[in-house]
């Protein structure tokens, strides 16, 4: 018996198949995915290139034609004994969807009916909600068959293409005919009285607007104008406020002027920000700290010509009364007898230092108003 070695994708594919096979016999559902890839067949079309030539349209062809064209030709004149293969079942089909989705809500069912409780109340009410609509499926599917049973029985082809076949007509009296123009009439009658009073409401709604309209504009007039008065007033009476202000901030001043205030005046003028007072005065400071600063310097300067003068006056009083003491005797005294020289043998002040010294045993005599006193 020959050995076969399959491929790394054959492989694939049959592991893929037992995990299909796996979850089919446990009832499970089966990912897309993995049946794609448990029943994915090799192609028999040639490998692919890059055709040199193009369409009309600028796109390039991925195969060869014409070897396609080759292919399909020997399948068409293929000869075979075996008979051909029959067709898809349409009711095989259905049966194998409702047995997949059958299996599927069964699978549902067990998952949501093993839920853990430690799940948020949120998560548990909606899982519930769908497990119970899942249990009663079949009860909706038996009663929606049952409808339609029941439907098909009472329904009549005739019955379904003109409900109104059988309906029975109902014969019209002369009484019916007269009562139905009556209420004809009566139906116009009140037709164009509503018709009548909607038109005269609109008329009525359309006076009303015109009155409010003018009163609206005449109140408008009334407040501007008293507004306006009000305006006037107000400016008016500002005026008088203002002008009340500035005399009695001139009297103020005034005041203060007489009182010789200067902070107060100035405390004034600076709460009034009268600019111009302000310049005024500011001018007037600097005028007089200029004229003290003039008074100052020609103080200082009367000072210094005095001080200069006194200087002068004393030193001449001082030389006179030099000469003067040049001139006077002093008297002198026999310290041993007490005897006092005569004045012509009295020496001069300015000699007594000398004539002390070349006579000794003589002193100067000072003589106070109440006593006597030798030196």
């Amino acid at each position: 018996m020959p050995e076969y070695i399959l491929t790394a994708a054959q492989l694939e594919q049959l592991k893929a198949q037992v995990r299909v096979y796996k979850q089919l016999a446990t009832q499970e559902p089966v990912a897309q995915s993995l049946i794609s890839s448990s029943v994915s067949k090799p192609s028999l079309l040639p490998e692919p290139y890059e055709f040199p030539g193009e369409t009309e349209t600028g796109e390039k062809l991925p195969y060869d034609l014409m070897k396609i064209l080759t292919l399909h030709q020997q399948r068409a004149n293929r000869s075979t004994l075996l008979p051909p293969p029959c067709g898809i079942d349409p009711q095989a089909i259905l049966r194998e969807r409702e047995f997949r989705i059958q299996n599927r809500i069964g699978a549902r069912i067990r998952f949501l009916s093993n839920l853990p409780a430690s799940l948020s109340r949120h998560l548990l009410t909606k899982a519930e909600i769908e497990l119970r609509a899942l249990r009663l499926l079949s009860l909706q599917t038996q009663v929606r068959m049952e409808v339609l049973n029941q439907l098909k029985k009472d329904t009549t082809l005739e019955t379904a293409l003109n409900p109104y076949a059988y309906r029975r007509t109902k014969r019209q009296t002369l009484r019916e005919a007269r009562v139905t123009e009556k209420l004809e009439k009566q139906q116009k009658v009140e037709q164009e009285r509503r018709r009548r009073q909607k038109h005269n409401d609109l008329l009525q709604a359309i006076l009303q607007h015109g009155k409010e309209f003018k009163e609206y504009h005449r109140n408008n007039l009334v407040k501007q104008s008293k507004i306006k008065k009000a305006v006037l007033t107000y400016h008016a009476n500002s005026e008088k406020e203002r002008k009340k202000d500035e005399l009695r901030n001139e009297r103020m001043r005034m005041q203060k002027l007489m009182q010789e205030d200067e902070e107060g005046y100035r405390q004034l003028l600076d709460e009034k920000k009268d600019k111009r007072l302000v310049f005024l005065l500011q001018q007037t400071d600097e005028y007089v700290e200029s004229l003290t600063g003039l008074v100052k310097q020609h103080q200082a300067t009367e000072k210094r010509r005095k001080r200069n003068e006194r200087r002068e006056q004393k030193a001449k009083e001082k030389m006179e009364e030099g000469n003067e003491l040049s001139e006077v005797r002093i008297r002198i005294r026999d310290v041993a007898t007490g005897e006092l020289l005569s004045a012509e043998e009295m020496p001069k002040s300015e000699e007594v230092d000398s004539w002390l010294e070349a006579h000794p045993g003589y002193e100067v005599k000072i003589t106070f108003p109440m006593f006597d006193v030798a030196v």
